[in-house]
C-alpha cells in the first residue's frame, strides 16, 4: 500500500530524533523535525486517498448489490427480462441485456425517447428484437 512507505519512514524519522544526542545543535533537530513534519504529511495524504477508494468501492457494491436485487425482480420471456406484472405476466419494455451483463445497469427500452436504444445495446439485441417482433411499448 502507498501508505506503508511513508509511515516506515516516519517512524525512522522519530526514532533517529529519539537516539540524537545531547551535544547535537538544534539545527539537526529542526531538520529532522522538519522530515518527520513531512513524512506525517505524507502518511496523512496517502490515508485520504486510501478513505476516497474505499468510499468509491462501498459505493459501487451497493449500486452492484441494488442491481442483483432489480434483477431478481424481473421475469424472463422470449430471451428478454422485464418488469412483471402481479399475475406473473411481463410489462412494459425490455430491459437491455448488453447493459446488464456489461455494465450491471438495468435500462429499459424507451420508444418515446430520441435515444431510442440503450447506450451499450448491441446491433444483435435491435436484431433479436426486431425479428421476435417485441413490442416496446411506452
Amino acid at each position: 500500500m502507498a501508505t506503508i512507505s511513508p509511515a516506515s519512514k516516519s517512524i525512522e524519522i522519530a526514532k533517529a530524533i529519539r537516539d540524537i544526542d545531547l551535544k547535537v545543535g538544534q539545527a539537526d533537530l529542526k531538520g529532522k523535525a522538519a522530515d518527520l513534519i513531512s513524512a506525517l504529511a505524507d502518511v496523512k495524504i496517502s490515508l485520504v486517498e486510501a478513505n476516497d477508494q474505499l468510499h468509491a468501492a462501498e459505493k459501487e457494491i451497493e449500486r452492484l448489490k441494488e442491481t442483483l436485487r432489480r434483477k431478481d425482480q424481473l421475469l424472463e420471456s422470449r430471451g428478454f427480462l422485464y418488469r412483471s406484472r402481479t399475475d406473473g405476466s411481463p410489462q412494459g419494455n425490455p430491459a437491455c441485456p448488453v447493459c446488464l451483463e456489461k455494465e450491471a445497469r438495468i435500462f429499459f427500452y424507451n420508444p418515446h425517447s430520441r435515444f431510442w436504444s440503450a447506450p451499450a445495446m448491441s446491433e444483435l439485441s435491435r436484431q433479436i428484437l426486431r425479428r421476435d417482433r417485441i413490442s416496446v411499448r411506452g
